[in-house]
């Protein structure tokens, strides 16, 4: 097996730049782009038309056989073009890699391509301006360890149905993930029914036996949050748990225990944040709206959540979840151009549909069982989807070693 200077194996050709359209003399033709091109496919769903002259026709047209490169955004990401569109012709954006005289095999040097992406064998050799690119003299002296024809064309037959298996893996473990979230959503419809428990309007549709309507405000006391000056590094760094926003969608459903940053006694009390008891239901109302946590011990919050804290004639457990499942009538309640808000006023308008106490108990109760299972389902089904997301690359490295052995 010999090693090769990429460029002498291969002719390497950048793609067209874009023409001005009073030019006369020009075509329009189909023509490849960065995002058509995705790691040993092609994305023809969107194939934009450009207009070449005659000269240009004959330089960027494609021919079965071609290993189109990004130069650009994913620098190395490539496929084998298999002539989907003809004619068909590529952009700037592109490296056009032609084998020369049957010397590599286009498919073994997709996959020696991605390999090197993995290992991240490309990042020393690209250049960087707003984003990074991969300049076609760099990529012409990328060293490839080249054994024979047939070799090669063994080692991508090999892949071809390893990573067929691994993307049918991939897409088993999507599907259960799917069954997840639909085993969650059918667990609020059992603990709620089909009804939504939450409404901003004084006449709310009638209430099912047992249940009534109240304002939220009169169940629990509203509690807004404050941050504390940044100015003031004393202020932080203490044994008060701050719940802001980068916490709650970990939090989301969940009881909070710790969070990202902390403040002390002395931020607490130069600012308008308050420390609030253990099981206040919080809910963010800013940018990430609608994800609800309860407090696992007294804590404080940004000014990015409302937090209730719970009467005695209301399961702050219930709460939670009784937020969760109206989660999207609350975020059509917000409001801004750039980063969605639900107001104060808004927010004092909450009406909820509760039964009595011991009945939400009970149901809080079931779902935190039922929930429970739910999430040590997805916790297994996200650790064997990190595990299936590494095989790709975990293929290509064993396939090339054993190559090299």
């Amino acid at each position: 097996m010999k090693t090769v200077r990429l460029g002498d194996v291969v002719e390497i050709q950048l793609g067209k730049m874009l023409s001005p359209k009073s030019k006369s003399g020009l075509r329009p033709k189909p023509y490849l782009r960065n995002a058509n091109v995705q790691w040993n496919r092609f994305d023809l769903a969107d194939v934009f038309q450009m207009d070449f002259d005659i000269r240009e026709e004959q330089k960027f047209l494609l021919k079965r056989g071609d290993v189109l490169v990004c130069e650009g955004g994913e620098p190395g990401r490539a496929a084998v073009w298999t002539g989907e569109i003809e004619p068909c012709l590529y952009q700037k954006a592109l490296h056009r890699l032609r084998p020369l005289d049957g010397a590599v095999d286009p498919q073994f040097l997709v996959y020696r391509l991605r390999l090197g992406a993995d290992r991240g064998e490309f990042l020393e050799d690209q250049t960087q301006t707003t984003i990074a690119h991969l300049p076609a003299v760099r990529l012409a002296n990328l060293k490839v360890k080249l054994p024979s024809i047939r070799e090669q064309r063994l080692l991508s037959a090999r892949l071809d149905h390893q990573l067929v298996a691994a993307e049918g893996a991939r897409t088993h473990s999507l599907q259960r993930l799917n069954t997840a979230a639909a085993l969650r959503t059918s667990a609020y419809e059992t603990a709620f029914g089909q009804r939504t428990p939450f409404s901003v309007i004084h006449d709310a549709a009638s209430s099912p036996v047992d249940w009534s309507w109240y304002d939220l405000t009169d169940l629990a006391r509203l509690e807004s949050g404050h941050t504390p000056s940044r100015r003031r590094a004393e202020w932080w760094g203490g044994n008060i748990p701050w719940i802001a926003l980068p916490d709650i969608r970990r939090l989301d459903g969940q009881i909070a225990m710790s969070t990202a940053e902390t403040t002390n006694a002395e931020g607490i009390a130069n600012s308008s944040a308050r420390v609030l008891p253990t099981d206040t239901v919080v809910m963010s109302r800013t940018a990430s709206v609608g994800f609800l946590t309860r407090m696992g011990r007294p804590m404080a919050t940004s000014q990015d959540f409302v937090n209730w804290v719970c009467g005695p004639d209301l399961d702050p457990e219930f709460l939670m979840h009784l937020l969760i499942r109206s989660r999207d009538e609350i975020r059509a309640l917000s409001s801004g151009a750039i980063h969605k808000t639900v107001y104060f006023p808004t927010v004092k308008a909450f009406r909820v549909c509760v039964p009595r106490i011991e009945e939400q108990r009970r149901i809080a109760a079931e779902l935190r069982e039922r929930l429970a299972a739910i999430d040590a389902m997805e916790a297994s089904i996200r650790a064997e989807r990190e595990a299936i997301e590494a095989l790709p690359a975990a293929l290509l490295r064993r396939a090339f070693r054993d190559l090299a052995a």
